[in-house]
């Protein structure tokens, strides 16, 4: 029988404690080869076409919990591609550059994902199961390295509480009574109780981004009060500067630049459109209430009501969003009878500009904005663009959509945008 050492020999020890600070060392570079790769798996989100919005909007009108009474019961089916827009939308507002992609089989669903990081992308793939009505998370890995089942839970539940989302998810569980997935679709079972779509709206923005709405409706109550005569005119240029000069003393006492200028137009885009704030954020309903104020651009209602809500949307990280609903709007009006229109189309181009530069450059648009400018400006002179041209006339004069024609026009209306410096 061979005798054992009783200890480690000197030499052993060192090779061993050298051995030990190597795979330390090691290890996270071997976790992150297997974890981060050069290319992202995901391809670049396509366009949002006007089919998608209006699809989404239809769904929307349809489950509206405002419009439903107290114990309604009813499902929503979804396919996988509105289920993508909708992540990649919600990845832009958080993560930037990351994008998704949904697999909808029987029982399960599958989300690929690709987020950006310094060194490579993050390739993620997360697979849920439908257990008992309700989906279960059942496994995920990131690159080609497997999470294991207690770090994925604690991962989730991690990055719910970081995003402020536990609320959000326990009143979805109130809610929702079954989801079910089926190769190419999920269907949604929910049933609304007495005061649910009150907590619904009021759980859809937290309290500081409802304190920050709430002093820039202070600011506008208090500018409508002087800029107009009672239910009179009032530019957009005139107000912009009342509202951003607030985001940028907000800015300065250590508010987002950001989030302030998001808010700010938010508040101007409500009021230009006739919304109330309370129609989403129920609290609005104890706030100040700015005077009624017929918003205008280039002496056009329309015109500010364009170019607000496509900077609202451009800067909530949708940028294609905010295009393919001004586009969306457009040939409703052509369906309508009011007519397709290169000068709203323009409004609506630039207000994209205007909203990506607010998260983008946001302060130096504080500074911009926060003194008085013109409105060519803010946006070009549309005046001698095409304008109401009923479907079958813009069809015939440009071809529609993508056309070489319509093409044309945009790429005027583009060089006129690109050409107008608070849109640079």
């Amino acid at each position: 029988m061979v005798a054992l050492p009783t200890a480690i020999p000197p030499r052993s020890r060192r090779r061993l404690a050298l051995a030990g600070v190597a795979a330390a060392l090691l290890a996270p570079v071997l976790l992150a080869a297997l974890a981060i790769d050069r290319r992202p798996t995901v391809a670049a989100p396509t366009a949002v076409g006007t089919a998608d919005v209006e699809r989404a909007l239809a769904l929307l009108r349809r489950h509206d919990p405002r419009r439903l009474p107290p114990g309604f019961a009813g499902e929503a089916a979804i396919d996988a591609r509105d289920l993508e827009l909708l992540l990649n939308h919600g990845a832009r507002r958080w993560a930037p550059g990351a994008r998704a992609r949904v697999h909808l089989g029987p029982g399960t669903m599958r989300v690929e994902a690709s987020l950006p990081l310094p060194a490579g992308w993050a390739n993620a793939e997360v697979r849920w199961t439908a257990a008992d009505g309700l989906p279960r998370l059942e496994a995920a890995r990131i690159g080609r390295l497997p999470v294991p089942d207690p770090v994925l839970r604690w991962a989730t539940a991690r990055a719910l509480a970081r995003a402020g989302l536990r609320a959000d998810l326990d009143l979805a569980a109130e809610v929702v009574r079954a989801v079910e997935f089926a190769p190419g679709s999920a269907t949604l079972r929910y049933e609304w109780a007495a005061g649910t779509p009150q907590r619904l709206l009021t759980s859809l923005l937290t309290a500081a981004e409802q304190e920050r709405l709430h002093a820039y409706v202070e600011r506008l109550a208090a500018a409508s009060a002087t800029v107009a005569p009672p239910y009179g005119e009032a530019a957009l240029t005139r107000l912009l500067p009342e509202l951003f000069a607030l985001a940028r003393e907000r800015s300065a006492a250590g508010g987002a630049p950001e989030a302030e200028n998001r808010a700010a137009l938010a508040v101007l885009a409500l009021h230009a459109t006739g919304r109330r704030l309370s129609s989403v954020v129920p609290a609005a309903r104890d706030w100040p209430r700015p005077r009624w104020l017929r918003v205008t651009l280039h002496g056009r209602v329309d015109l500010a009501q364009h170019l607000l809500v496509a900077a609202v949307l451009a800067a909530e990280g949708s940028s294609p969003l905010a295009d393919a609903v001004g586009l969306y709007k457009e040939l409703a009006d052509a369906r309508s009878g009011s007519g397709f229109g290169f000068d709203d189309l323009a409004a609506d181009l630039a207000g994209a500009r205007l909203g990506e530069r607010a998260v983008r450059d946001a302060a130096r648009l504080q500074a911009d904005l926060a003194v008085p400018r013109s409105e060519t400006e803010l946006m070009p002179t549309v005046a001698d663009l095409p304008a109401k041209l009923p479907a079958p006339v813009f069809r015939e004069r440009f071809g529609g959509v993508g056309a070489p024609g319509y093409e044309r026009i945009v790429a005027e209306i583009e060089q006129r945008i690109a050409a107008t410096p608070l849109l640079r």
